[in-house]
């Protein structure tokens, strides 16, 4: 698993932050307020045999970390192909 992390890009406290989470496959770019803040390159887990097992769907858990959080506006949709904003870290 490969995980890039960039500056924070949140803004001041009492303001809306907008999140974008492009998933494709077992990969994953994090945008913050339009700027990349994390891209997640070949996620997975070793399963009770130890064989690794890509994580390419799943539960969708929104959090903080630390302080309380409201959440406004969530939707999502599926993509039928590689978003153009993951093909930079894609081989």
């Amino acid at each position: 698993q490969i995980v890039l992390a960039h500056p924070y890009n949140e803004r001041p406290h009492g303001h809306w932050n907008t999140l974008e989470l492009i998933c494709w496959k077992n990969h994953a770019l994090h945008l913050v307020n339009g700027q990349i803040n994390m891209v997640v390159l070949n996620s997975g887990y070793l399963d009770e045999e130890g064989n690794f097992r890509p994580l390419s769907s799943g539960r969708l858990t929104l959090q903080s970390e630390g302080a309380e959080i409201f959440f406004k506006d969530i939707a999502y949709r599926e993509l039928g192909e590689i978003p153009k904003a993951l093909r930079p870290y894609l081989p």
